[in-house]
């Protein structure tokens, strides 16, 4: 069986991807993502980011709900791309950000669609 079940009931974990270069309105993924905001992909990050650094640099276009530079679990260090919640300003964030300079690297930042993951719970 490729996925746990409990009582019949299959789970599924969701998982945050960078969405495909077409655009996405922004009422379909303020109704994908709740009223919390949009969730947005950035990648190439530099190994030394931190979700305070991400957080400043967002917050120049709008609120930032939340952050989560994604971490190795073995190093500790940053895995080169982070998730960042934005309650508004996402769009002009992704427009101006997107191929932009931060921290001595070019980050690629795009809207997150959800997926869920086979197999996992």
């Amino acid at each position: 069986m490729s996925r746990a079940s409990t009582s019949g009931i299959a789970l599924a974990r969701r998982v945050f991807v960078a969405a495909p270069r077409a655009r996405l309105s922004t009422v379909k993924v303020a109704a994908a993502y709740g009223a919390q905001g949009v969730k947005i992909y950035v990648g190439n990050l530099s190994w030394e980011s931190t979700n305070e650094d991400v957080a400043e640099h967002f917050g120049t276009f709008g609120t930032v709900v939340d952050v989560n530079v994604v971490m190795d679990r073995e190093t500790g260090r940053s895995r080169g791309f982070a998730f960042v919640t934005m309650s508004d300003g996402a769009e002009e964030a992704i427009a101006e950000l997107n191929e932009s300079e931060f921290m001595s690297r070019s980050i690629r930042v795009r809207q997150a669609e959800e997926r869920e993951r086979p197999g996992a719970f």
